[in-house]
């Protein structure tokens, strides 16, 4: 079978620097090369001979998954040793928020053992209903204060891998060979300039990142393309295809149809090729652990697939009724005009909607740069929700429900149909 270098002149990757004689000599789908999804035999080809890139959000998510599921997905990234690239913008990503991810974790522990003791006290409560008989309650509360040890002992290991972190040596001993340079100031400034023509145009990558504030890192809204140049050079170099791994579920990466995810971008399908003369396509973390698993050798469980599949749902999906519930509840609520006027404030500067696809971290960080600081007051609005931590931080539930709580005060006449269950997509 011909290689797509024999069968895919360069310039038809890109239709619109075709000449009438390209047309007249190609097939439509030497044309719009990324408007055709791979037979079998080229995904087989392509997964035999590939290069395999990461983004940030997949090399974090080692720190959600269980130990079993991220022993899994280390040991097929020791298989595929020799073959696996991290962009130097995902590494820094990932290092810039692995602290934040890591507490947030921590944290999660103690919001389950809050919410075990509400419940247990109910259970527990022998004035009134519901009633248990003495002998099981005598068996549940010896297992209720084992529970509530070992989610303290978990958070404790948790909090505690801020400082000694073994995770990160493993990362480390990944990629120590295979992570990317940072670009020169000249190349990073040219990159830049064309990321404002290309967003402009909503040329993927990276344009639905166009309003992400600096943040001190003049490059920041630009992270994606980064990634994207580096990648096209890495195939360039290694004359080899690229997958990139990511989870990653903006519009700007993924074509969608009614809801089912298709695959990349054709136009970033036909850029790569045209730039490098080689194939791009991308896997979700579940995807590059199944198909790969032939290569690895790696025995890869549906239990596996289920955890990462519900991690990631778990962060990019919302229940639209709780949106609805907080909002109506913040605004019907005895809360003082005064802290009204303060979440009134803050969704005005933050504008809720700019913060869809951005990570936790990200939407934090956007948080406090535009506001500053969360009034205490707007805190103290929400005791009682659950979306406080115990460090009077907004958990990352609280982030969403606060910005979806102030579209709603804000958008009183807003009708529900125009919001989306996945509004705010933590990833």
């Amino acid at each position: 079978m011909p290689t797509d270098r024999q069968r895919f002149p360069p310039v038809l990757a890109a239709p619109d620097r075709c000449t009438l004689s390209d047309f007249l000599e190609a097939g439509m789908e030497d044309i719009f090369k990324g408007y055709f999804y791979p037979t079998a035999d080229e995904f087989s080809e392509t997964l035999k001979n590939c290069i395999f890139a990461f983004d940030a959000n997949v090399i974090l998510n080692l720190y959600r998954y269980s130990d079993s599921t991220r022993k899994k997905l280390e040991q097929s990234l020791e298989a595929l040793k020799d073959r696996i690239f991290l962009p130097h913008q995902a590494a820094k990503e990932f290092l810039r928020n692995r602290h934040n991810v890591i507490a947030s974790q921590a944290n999660s522990y103690q919001t389950a053992a809050t919410e075990f003791n509400k419940i247990s006290d109910i259970i527990t409560n022998t004035s009134k209903h519901p009633y248990l008989d003495n002998d099981l309650l005598q068996k549940f509360t010896e297992i209720r204060a084992k529970i509530i040890q070992q989610l303290d002992e978990k958070r404790e290991q948790l909090s505690n891998k801020i400082n000694t972190d073994t995770n990160i040596e493993k990362i480390k001993s990944l990629f120590q060979e295979c992570t990317g340079s940072p670009f020169d100031e000249k190349a990073a400034g040219d990159l830049r300039t064309e990321g404002e023509r290309r967003y402009k145009a909503q040329i993927p990558p990276g344009w639905k990142d166009k309003d992400k504030e600096p943040n001190g890192d003049i490059n920041r809204k630009f992270g994606d393309l980064f990634i994207w140049k580096q990648l096209i050079e890495k195939s360039k170099v290694s004359k080899r295809p690229l997958i990139l791994v990511s989870e990653d579920k903006k519009e700007d990466w993924w074509q969608d149809q009614s809801g089912r995810t298709i695959g990349p971008q054709p136009e970033l399908v036909s850029e790569f090729f045209a730039e490098t003369q080689q194939a791009f396509w991308m896997y979700t973390a579940d995807q590059f652990l199944e198909r790969t698993a032939d290569i690895t050798r790696v025995n890869i469980s549906a239990d596996v697939i289920d955890e990462i599949k519900s991690v990631t749902a778990a962060r990019s999906k919302q229940n639209f009724s709780e949106f609805l519930r907080l909002g109506t509840a913040l605004a019907d609520s005895n809360i003082s005009e005064g802290r009204k006027l303060i979440l009134l404030e803050i969704a005005k500067r933050l504008d809720p909607f700019s913060l869809i696809n951005l990570s936790y971290e990200e939407a934090k960080a956007r948080f406090t740069d535009i506001t500053g600081s969360i009034h205490p007051g707007a805190l103290t609005a929400l005791r009682g929700t659950d979306l406080v931590n115990n460090t009077n931080e907004l958990t990352p539930e609280g982030w969403n429900l606060l910005a979806a709580a102030a579209v709603a005060i804000i958008s009183s006449s807003t009708t529900a149909s125009s919001y989306s269950p996945n509004l705010f997509n933590w990833r």
